[in-house]
This record gives C-alpha cells, structure tokens and sequence, in this order.
C-alpha cells in the first residue's frame, strides 16, 4: 500500500494565487499593446473618483474583485504568458531589485521594448500586490504549461523495470497497479485513473478525505524520485521534472478557476501504450456555448491505431464531436462507428449534433507526437 507522503499542500498555492489573481488579457488587446509571451513589464492601479481600474497604456480593464482595495500608484512587475487563447499577466518579485544595477537596465530594456514601453516606465498600468509570492511558486508559475516530461517518464514499463534493479519491486507493483490497459478501458477505470493522476492529492489531504489505499500518482512518483534519486542523481531529476508538470497544473486549474469555471488536465498512464492526455473544461455562465456546457480533449496513441484526438462539446442535451486520425484507415474506421456513437448517446438523453473526422494531426494537438516516448533514465545506474 502506498502512503501519499508529506509533500506541499495544494491549499497554501490556492490562498497565494486566489490572493493574487492573474489579469487576463483578449489577444486583440494584448496584440495591440505590444505585449509578448515570456515579457516583464511594470504596472500601476489607477482610480477615478471612487472607481478603480487596471489602465493599460491608455485601455481600461476592470480589477479582479480581490484588488479593489489596493493603495493606487503602487508599481508592481508582471510576466506575460499565454493562458488558453488569451494572454494573461502572472505577477512576479521585483526584477529589478534582484538584478545587479549592471543588467538592471536590461530587464527595463526589454520590459520597454515593444508597445507597451510605458509599462516598465512606470507609467500608465496596474496592480498592487499581495505578499510576495514564495521561490517555488514563481519558479512553478514561469514553467511552461505541458506535460512532455511526464509522458517521457510514464512510457510503459521503463520506469517499473529501474525500480526492479533499484530493489524496489513493490514501487514497481504500484506503478503497474496505477496503469490502464487499451484492451480494458471502461468508464470506470477512466474516472479511477483522473482521480489519481496527482492532481487532488493535496486537496483530498486537506479534507481529511484521502484513502490510503488510493495510488495518488504524485505521491508515488515522489518516492520513485527518492528511490532512484540515491542511486543516480540524474534518474531523480528526470522524475522530479514530471513531478513538475503535474504541479504546474495543478496551479493552472486554480488560476483557471473564476466565474463558474474549470479547467483540468491530466496524463493517464497506461501500461501497452503511451500515456493519454485529457483536459475538461466546463464552461462558465452565460458562455456562449451555454450553461452547464463543457469540452473534454483526449489524445490517445494505442499501437495499432496510431495518433487520435477527439474533441467533445456538450451543451444542454446537444453534443458536437471532432475526431483527427494520423491514420486515413483508422479514420474510415471511426466514421463507420457515428452511427453506434449515436445510439448510445440516445440511450442517455443525447442528440450527437455534429460528427466530423479529419485525417490528419489535429492542429493544436494537445501532445507532440513526435516527442520521444522513452527518457533518458540510464537503467543500470
């Protein structure tokens, strides 16, 4: 049985990001700013009688409602990033104060490089913080969104057999345990497989609801971490990236979380093909795709079929399906199937609206195909 150890709980991420919202910007906006993915930038709050309002080089954006009561003038750095289709403003330490005065003017240079020079001339923009955020936060929050290193890690059996020659079979058991089967997927096992990918681990902790005999993945792959981690340094820091990846998720839905939303994404390992990767979105009110409507992307790569991606809207009782195929056998395969796609959906109040396949890689995949599925872990360290 696998204990899920003490690791650092997901709640104190949740009070500093709740505490200190990103600013979400449309890509219109941000495009007619200047502003660029991986950019540093100075803002200020601005206020006119009792109101006040984030002004972005001369743009109007309303504050979160956790910074209405902030001091205006208060000049604060922000990293711009990409957060779904829009740009967003994730607030960092002070850049500056921790750069030698030689490369200080660097960072002013290129935060004043583009359209939006006047924020990091401390004119016309933004927000006052709350404290500052820790070192592992920031490092977590300027990690690029993607779960790579953790599929690498997960590909079948590799890291199981390390585990074998570290003398740690019963890790290895539980990894095996932790995997699905192309030949055995059932609803079920899915909704097993979501619940222990890592990402609830500390949620479930803190309510007291945790179960012992779960496998949390993000639990197991820490002791994985300490078991290969003593025999090579390298191994333990392969598996301490993939770590990584889940957290920087796990910040990402609570950043993603607002007005009735919820976003997640979780790799599922599996034991006879290369992990599948799955995001939920539920929409939030009044979106134009309706109340109560979500999206579930799935990227699966069993052997025998090769790449698919299936996109599923659902809104109300309607249901929109996108199906893209490496393959254009295994496409003619999947369209020969809408017709007992559409049966079942009947059978549980749904009216499958659209049904497209598409030949070919769908365009903004949620994986690299073409990233290696085999790490870099020396097994007869």
């Amino acid at each position: 049985m696998i204990a899920p150890d003490a690791i650092g709980p997901l709640a104190r991420y949740a009070a500093l990001v709740a505490e200190v919202p990103v600013i979400r910007l449309a890509e219109p906006d941000a495009r007619a700013l200047g502003l660029r993915e991986g950019q540093i930038v100075q803002a200020l709050v601005q206020s006119q009688g009792d109101s006040r309002f984030f002004d972005l080089a001369g743009r109007r954006f309303d504050l979160p409602s956790g910074w209405q009561n902030v001091a205006p003038g208060d000049p604060r750095w922000f990293r711009v990033g990409r957060q779904g289709e829009a740009f967003v403003l994730r607030p960092i330490a002070n850049p500056v104060a921790a750069t030698p005065s030689s490369a200080a003017g660097s960072v002013a240079g290129t935060a004043g490089a583009s359209g939006a020079g006047a924020l990091a001339a401390g004119g016309n923009a933004s927000v006052a913080l709350a404290p500052p955020l820790s070192p592992r936060l920031l490092e977590l929050l300027s990690r690029p969104s993607g779960l790579s290193a953790l599929a690498q890690i997960l590909a079948p059996g590799q890291l199981e057999s390390a585990l074998i020659i570290a003398g740690a079979p019963d890790l290895a058991r539980a990894l095996v345990a932790a995997r699905l089967r192309s030949d055995a997927i059932s609803p079920q096992s899915i909704q097993k497989a979501v619940a222990n990918s890592g990402l609830w681990g500390e949620a479930l902790l803190f309510s007291g609801k945790q179960q012992g005999a779960q496998v949390d993945l993000k639990a197991l792959l820490r002791q994985i971490s300490r078991v290969l981690g003593a025999r090579s340094a390298a191994a333990g820091a392969e598996v301490d990236d993939a770590i990584d990846d889940i957290e920087r998720k796990q910040i990402e839905s609570i950043q993603q979380s607002v007005d009735g939303r919820l976003v997640f994404s979780v790799m599922l390992p599996f034991a006879d093909a290369p992990s599948a990767s799955l995001r939920f979105e539920r929409h939030p009110r009044g979106d134009q795709r309706g109340d109560g409507g979500y999206t579930i992307d799935f990227h699966i790569a069993p052997p025998r079929l090769g790449d698919l991606w299936m996109k599923t809207t659902v809104v109300e009782t309607s249901v929109d399906v996108t199906v893209w195929a490496r393959r254009a056998e295994v496409a003619e395969v999947v369209t020969a199937a809408s017709g007992l796609l559409e049966g079942n959906l009947r059978e549980a109040g749904l009216v499958l609206r659209a049904f497209h396949v598409v030949e070919g890689v769908r365009p903004d995949q949620l994986v690299p195909v073409d990233a290696p599925l085999t790490s870099g872990l020396d097994l007869k360290a």
